[in-house]
């Protein structure tokens, strides 16, 4: 237990403990936000030492339930939401869930029953990882709290497949395949050691046989987003500790500052720039928000060093694959802000929320133009010649030009396949050298969807980003990422309350011809400078392919060595070679995104697999 405790240390700085209970060790490691005294210290028991729980998050609706739980007679010795969640569980057992607004992971046990209930936040913003084997059944906030228990270092061909084709393992396995995670708005029940299957508690409202609201017009339903964003975002700035806002400068992150600091007159805001790099840099929206709401402005401005310096401190923290490059910046932009706060608001979600993403746009236009995408497939052979690449303007748009011409012509599931991964080619198969099985990455993808249905409309391509992208690539790489720095970062827009209202909109009041993300900027506009959003998105990338060619060609030749790659066994090093010939090619398209997941999985495999 102690081995786990300290691989969670910069989770939980501020206290860890652990204690043995019947057959069952449980262990927690502190980050203290609210009432920060020992009475609030984990693992906690009730008075009459039978119910125990670990758990990690907040509770931000925990004073209206304890108020219900002291009408019934309970007392409460401490100040924050532990207690009450656990007191709530001794009152209602999972009664409580759908009561709970909040995000969090949790184990609540009955030693009398001998009896574990294992909880997660219904949108995944918390993580809960578990793994059985000959030892016992263990469970941990992070997949390396539970290497020190004797998991097999037995790889999951279907999790490779999966990482190599979309940067992130989707899903409830792991990269071992002794190793899982419990899905968003699931619970499972072990007792006696065995656990049951996993069971969802939450699932997103159903928008394919009629919307459970039905907003009278269009002003009603702005109103109604104001006001659940509003009433989210207040929610989240109860802390015992200093809190502040991550600030973009895009939509998302400025609709929660505009509604933060209606509440609060002295709100810290936070920005990472890009100092050499113009093309990635959004600090001037960011700084103009700032502006007129007044908040305490930082800016990060950071140089191609700079970030290149983090790059190992930030693969070194990383305890399985994951290929998204925007987690460097996420990581520096973590551990500066934590400098100053405990606690950040972010405006993660939106885009899967609301519809923001190009893809969504592609997507509109694919079912809108299909004839008219058909009609121009002559395009393509001339665009394939030129030079694609996420890394300048015209290259960037002749990458998206060339997506859109691809997923015009297939079908709905294809198409999402092409739009939320890198591409349909055969890199997997040639990359690795035992691939699972095309049919089984797209039965797998069927099942994690909800059997994605054709033709289908744009509420389902939105129901599978909040299923997929949102929770194994967004929200993992935030809760990673700030965790490392000891940073609690709360997500307003993913409030259940407005989850469920907004999902189950009809699409027309999501995106039409025009504008993405209508509804959440309709709902805004007067608070929001106007070049806020009427600008394109650019997304938080770094600049990869430049770094590639320039300060990293000589370590990504060293760590991408072709003779150690084929001594592991793992991957065939010919693909790789070829990638490392087109390094300077004027037509790079996804090279830089295959080469950076090559660098993550060789930091990985020489620290989790090779020992």
């Amino acid at each position: 237990m102690e081995a786990s405790l300290q691989k969670l240390a910069r989770r939980g700085p501020d206290f860890s403990k652990q204690v043995e209970v019947g057959s069952w060790l449980f262990g927690h490691a502190r980050l203290s936000i609210l009432d920060t005294s020992t009475a609030a210290h984990q693992p906690i028991a009730d008075e009459s030492g039978r119910y125990w729980l670990v758990f990690n998050g907040e509770i931000y609706n925990f004073k209206e339930i304890r108020d219900k739980l002291r009408a019934k007679g309970f007392s409460f010795s401490s100040s924050g939401d532990t207690e009450v969640l656990l007191k709530g569980l001794v009152a209602w057992g999972e009664d409580l869930l759908p009561l709970l607004n909040g995000f969090f992971a949790f184990a609540f046990y009955d030693a009398q029953k001998e009896d574990l209930l294992l909880v997660r936040d219904r949108m995944g913003i918390k993580p809960l990882w578990y793994s059985q084997n000959k030892g016992g059944f263990f469970f941990a906030s992070e997949q390396k709290a539970l290497y020190p228990y004797g998991v097999a270092k037995e790889l999951n061909p279907l999790s490779l497949r999966m990482y190599f084709r979309m940067g992130y393992i989707p899903g409830a396995a792991g990269v071992f395949k002794e190793v899982y995670q419990l899905l968003p708005g699931h619970l499972m029940r072990v007792r006696n050691g065995k656990p049951s299957q996993p069971t969802a508690w939450y699932r997103l409202p159903e928008t394919r046989t009629g919307f459970l609201f039905q907003p009278n017009s269009w002003n009603e339903a702005c109103h109604q987003v104001r006001e659940l964003t509003e009433a989210a975002v207040r929610d989240r700035l109860v802390s015992d500790v200093p809190l502040g806002s991550f600030l973009s400068g895009g939509i998302d992150s400025s609709v929660v500052v505009a509604a933060a600091s209606q509440y609060t007159d002295n709100l810290h805001t936070f920005s990472i720039g890009f100092k050499d790099q113009p093309y990635f840099d959004e600090t001037r929206y960011a700084e103009e928000v700032a502006l007129k709401f007044n908040t305490n402005h930082r800016v990060f401005s950071l140089s191609s060093h700079d970030l290149l310096a983090e790059v190992d401190h930030m693969l070194d923290y990383l305890d399985m694959p994951f290929g998204d490059s925007s987690a460097l910046p996420v990581y520096i932009l973590s551990k500066e802000t934590s400098k100053h706060v405990t606690v950040a608001l972010s405006g993660d979600g939106g885009d899967e929320l609301f519809s923001g993403y190009h893809k969504h746009r592609g997507e509109w236009l694919a079912r809108k133009h299909k004839n008219k995408l058909a009609a121009l497939q002559w395009m393509l052979p001339i665009l394939n010649l030129l030079p694609s690449s996420r890394h300048s303007s015209l290259g960037n748009k002749i990458r998206q030009m060339k997506k859109l011409l691809k997923a015009g012509t297939l079908s709905p599931f294809e198409r999402y396949r092409l739009l939320a991964g890198v591409g349909l080619d055969r890199w997997p198969e040639q990359l690795l050298r035992a691939p699972a099985a095309l049919e089984e990455e797209r039965n797998f993808l069927l099942d994690l969807l909800g059997d994605f249905p054709n033709p289908g409309s744009l509420n389902d391509v939105l129901r599978a980003d909040l299923s997929m992208v949102l929770p194994y690539d967004m929200l993992t790489k935030v809760d990673l990422m700030s965790m490392a720095h000891s940073l609690e970062v709360r997500v307003p827009l993913l409030d259940y309350r407005l989850v469920d209202f907004v999902h189950s909109l009809p699409q027309a009041f999501k995106m039409d011809g025009r504008q993405k993300k209508k509804l959440l900027i309709a709902a805004f506009s007067d608070l929001l400078p106007e070049a806020v959003y009427n600008r394109p998105k650019k997304g938080f990338e770094v600049p990869l392919l430049d770094w590639f060619r320039g300060p990293m060609e000589q370590r990504l030749k060293t760590t991408l060595d072709l003779e150690k790659i084929e001594a592991q066994g793992i991957l065939n090093a010919k693909p790789v070679a070829n990638l490392l010939d087109r390094l300077h090619a004027p037509n790079p398209g996804e090279l830089h995104f295959k080469l950076w997941t090559l660098i993550v999985w060789q930091s990985f495999y020489d620290q989790h697999v090779a020992d």
